[in-house]
């Protein structure tokens, strides 16, 4: 087989699994420009012979032909400008002109210099500071017909695309500031709340940067915060009565922790939640601090604690199943030295739960209810011997095996993780369903 063809048929397999056009020579694209220029694409043509000269920069017929087809954009992009400013098409007239300063900085980055007349650079502000006021009088109209959201775009525009000098961009800047206020406000009163917060905070961030007054965005801000923050009783995970001691006390005591400290205390902004001590005591008091809640107790507690939503949850699967088991005959002496054997084995212990829980609200309406699974195993390797394991002559290390804490700690380890990953999802519901239900 020809040596070259291999070659060939592996560059071939490179290029198709790269990005399409990735192989492309410096020479296809620049045949690509001709045929474009042919065909009087200019624009397209120029950004062609551009991206050959980035391949390959002694490519003298590709800087010929940029400088001639950029020359000619040139004046083709000015007398766009200059219909579209005696039409009163302001921003369209700006735009040409930073069609013009794209190829200009795209042929320079090649060794073009692109033709630019005299008063260039005069001719583009005029341009550019009219379509900012263009852009500025419309949003002006746009707020006082309360279209917030297209003020604020057409500000945003003018700022970002049309390069105001200095004063100009403060003004706009203030009065993007200004709309994002007027927006806020109307969204609380429509009980937008969340929306509410997020203009404010977009002209905090305004106001940090221009030196602006910063106090009327937090005053609309934490209003909209007060009105919208929704109240919640969360009350203790428990087991399902007909479970009994199946669930170790340490995993409902973890699971709860893991919630009141990482969840419950610190939940997102608009969502509250009662102190879990003042929500086990009026438990107490309502002679509802039992193991099963139903839904009717979850309406009780939203409406003794003046909540908006109470949650109630409970483990109500707790399966222990040890897998792969192992046995092996050992051979050990007693201190007496007699020979005997006990068993050693070795397996996993797996942990499957179930978390069944309901989120309840002060009309006693079931908002949201569900349940989650987690599973969770560990190895293990433990020791049986008939007799005393005290009489045998063993090392420490083989003692342990006789010990249930060595059981004990690998099942401690699941029990942990179980925690934690049901305090996670049990708390992820729970702050979604609440804010979903914020305005």
């Amino acid at each position: 087989m020809n040596g070259s063809w291999v070659a060939s048929r592996h560059l071939r397999a490179i290029c198709v699994g790269l990005s399409i056009g990735a192989c492309t020579s410096a020479e296809e694209v620049l045949n690509d420009g001709i045929e474009l220029e042919a065909k009087g694409s200019y624009e397209e043509a120029a950004w062609k012979y551009i991206r050959a000269l980035r391949k390959d920069d002694h490519l003298t017929e590709a800087r010929e032909r940029l400088q001639w087809v950029s020359d000619t954009l040139v004046t083709v992009y000015l007398t766009r400008a200059a219909r579209a400013e005696d039409m009163n098409r302001p921003v369209e007239a700006a735009e040409a002109y930073l069609e013009i300063d794209r190829l200009h900085s795209g042929a320079l980055k090649v060794g073009v210099e692109t033709w630019l007349p005299g008063n260039y650079g005069s001719r583009r502000r005029y341009a550019l500071d009219r379509a900012v006021a263009y852009l500025e009088q419309r949003a002006q109209t746009a707020r006082v017909e309360r279209r917030f959201h297209r003020a604020d775009d057409l500000l945003r525009d003018a700022v970002e695309r049309f390069d105001p000098d200095p004063t100009a961009r403060h003004l706009l800047l203030t009065a993007r500031f200004d709309v994002l206020l007027n927006w806020a406000d109307d969204l609380s009163f429509r009980g937008l709340f969340r929306e509410a917060v997020r203009r404010t905070d977009e002209a905090l961030a305004i106001a940090e940067t221009n030196g602006l007054d910063p106090m009327p965005a937090i005053q609309l801000r934490n209003a909209a915060l007060e009105a919208g923050t929704v109240y919640v009783a969360a009350t203790p995970v428990w087991r399902a009565n007909r479970l009994g001691r199946d669930v170790s006390p340490a995993l409902l005591s973890d699971l709860n922790d893991r919630l009141e400290l990482d969840f419950w205390s610190a939940p997102p902004e608009f969502v509250a939640f009662a102190h879990p001590a003042l929500v086990r005591r009026r438990l107490r008091q309502l002679d509802l601090y039992r193991e099963s809640l139903s839904r009717r107790d979850a309406y009780v507690i939203a409406r003794d604690l003046d909540a908006d939503f109470a949650v109630i949850a409970e483990i109500d699967r707790f399966d222990v199943i040890e897998k792969d088991l192992r046995d092996r005959q050992k051979r050990a002496k007693t201190r007496k030295g007699e020979d005997v054997v006990y068993t050693e084995t070795e397996g996993r212990v797996e942990i499957r739960t179930r978390l069944s829980y309901a989120i309840v609200d002060d009309n006693g309406n079931v908002v949201r209810e569900g349940h989650v699974d987690e599973n969770r195993s560990a190895d293990f390797k433990r020791a049986v011997y008939d007799g005393d394991y005290h009489d045998l002559d063993i090392s420490r290390g083989t003692r342990s095996l006789f010990e249930s804490n060595r059981y004990d700690e690998s099942f401690e380890r699941a029990e942990e993780e179980l925690a934690r990953r049901l305090a996670e999802r049990l708390g992820q519901v729970v702050f979604d369903q609440v804010l979903s239900r914020v305005g």
